[in-house]
């Protein structure tokens, strides 16, 4: 498997998306993207920290060998230990006071994908001609549409609907998700942050992968769809296809 990525600046000065893919043990495939929460002071360093702080803790973890850590346990304690860096980072120094950044990481061994996630970056599985999304946004306006205080139509137009509830850095009732299931071949897994999606639409994606059967070909026209849009925010996009 060979994993894709692009990130894009959009109409904005800096970059606070971040993104990696790696092996570990030639074995297990890593790939991740977060987003530093717009406008915080600190958001490019959160999202940065974010992902070298979890890969430390993974490898670190791994390299213990030891059976006593399955791999959900892997990401659970790689996660809060990025969590707590971005925490005591921001204690350390009143500028970065309020960073914080969403993170979403798929791990792939053998045919089984897990993913773990916080914010509202989001995975998506391709398969056939479907598209499913693997994560829920942890934003105010999906959780009142959730709770049934807004329709679909109203949760669209939500004045505050990038607000986030929940993600890496925040002190108060943080939260992630674990998901586990089985892949298929040629399934196609894509990590996004939310200025891809909010151009690219998952009836897009399906569409230019029915168009494309290679995989380079469906991940770069799908990122010249996004770049098309003149996409107001930071854009990241990281894939693979099951082989």
């Amino acid at each position: 498997m060979f994993p894709l990525y692009y990130s894009g600046l959009g109409n904005r000065d800096k970059n606070q998306d971040f993104y990696f893919n790696s092996y570990v043990n030639n074995s297990i495939l890593l790939l991740g993207v977060t987003d530093g929460v717009g406008g915080n002071a600190g958001g490019e360093i959160a999202s940065k920290l974010a992902i070298s702080s979890f890969k430390e803790k993974f490898i670190d973890l791994i390299n213990l060998a030891s059976e006593e850590y399955s791999i959900s346990s892997l990401l659970e304690n790689s996660f809060l230990y990025a969590h707590t860096s971005i925490i005591k980072l921001s204690e350390e120094n009143i500028e970065l006071s309020k960073m914080a950044t969403t993170m979403t990481i798929a791990l792939i061994n053998d045919m089984t994908a897990y993913i773990i996630h916080a914010g509202d970056s989001r995975a998506y599985l391709l398969r056939n001609k479907g598209v499913k999304q693997l994560t829920i946004d942890d934003t105010e306006a999906n959780k009142l549409f959730m709770e049934g205080k807004l329709s679909k139509e109203q949760k669209i137009f939500y004045p505050r609907k990038h607000i986030l509830t929940n993600a890496l850095g925040i002190k108060e009732n943080f939260s992630f998700k674990i998901t586990k299931f089985a892949l298929e071949k040629k399934d196609r897994l894509l990590l996004l942050t939310d200025g891809f999606y909010q151009e690219v639409t998952k009836p897009d994606f399906c569409q230019i992968s029915y168009n494309n059967t290679d995989f380079s070909n469906f991940f770069f026209e799908s990122v010249l769809k996004c770049k098309e849009k003149s996409p107001s925010d930071n854009f990241t996009l990281v894939g693979v296809e099951i082989d």
